[in-house]
């Protein structure tokens, strides 16, 4: 977790981290010498906060009521409504549902 963290503050530590500690883990046989040799070894920095890459929502979901609404009229399933959408490339973003049925 030490070594994740490290990697997300600054690239310059992720490579001191890959340069030393990563190859010197089998000489240290309890967590207080790893801790103590991490204190030692890293810089002193300042505290920063570390914003974690988040996965983005696919566009699909967004567009769910159309395929729905697609679905129905053409008489086929969700399933094969996306299948035709991801093979020939059809943006939806163009399209408003229809909120009567």
């Amino acid at each position: 977790m030490i070594n994740r963290w490290c990697s997300m503050y600054s690239t310059s530590i992720a490579k001191l981290i890959n340069n030393t500690t990563n190859w010197l883990h089998p000489i240290f046989e309890t967590k207080n010498e790893w801790y103590k040799f991490y204190y030692n070894i890293l810089p002193k920095c300042q505290f920063r906060r570390i914003f974690y890459i988040k996965k983005q929502k696919k566009e699909s979901e967004n567009h769910d009521d159309i395929v729905t609404k697609m679905a129905s009229n053409l008489q086929l399933s969700k399933r094969e409504i996306n299948l035709y959408i991801r093979s020939l490339n059809i943006d939806l973003s163009k399209y408003e549902p229809n909120t009567k049925s």
